[in-house]
């Protein structure tokens, strides 16, 4: 199972939907890092496979962004003049 950075960030969307203060419980928590886990394993549109398939498959120009930096650098070029915004 590979975990990394995204796990984390996974894991801090989780916390804040599924909190109690936003009427998540301690098990709806526990099922969210459950099936966060098995995101590499998984054979479902939500899965690293799922996800794969329709980068593969999609018939458009595409980008592989590897981080936050690459993002927004392709964002500041797709916006041109507008680059201030992003920041």
């Amino acid at each position: 199972m590979r975990r990394g950075r995204e796990t984390s960030s996974l894991v801090a969307v989780g916390t804040r939907v599924v909190s109690p203060r936003r009427g998540g419980t301690e098990a709806d928590f526990a099922e969210l890092l459950k099936w966060e886990e098995a995101y590499w394993d998984r054979q479902t549109p939500t899965s690293f496979n799922g996800h794969q398939r329709l980068f593969e498959t999609f018939g458009a120009a595409k980008f592989r962004i590897q981080g936050r930096k690459e993002a927004n650098h392709l964002l500041a070029d797709l916006n041109g003049p507008h680059e201030a915004k992003l920041r």
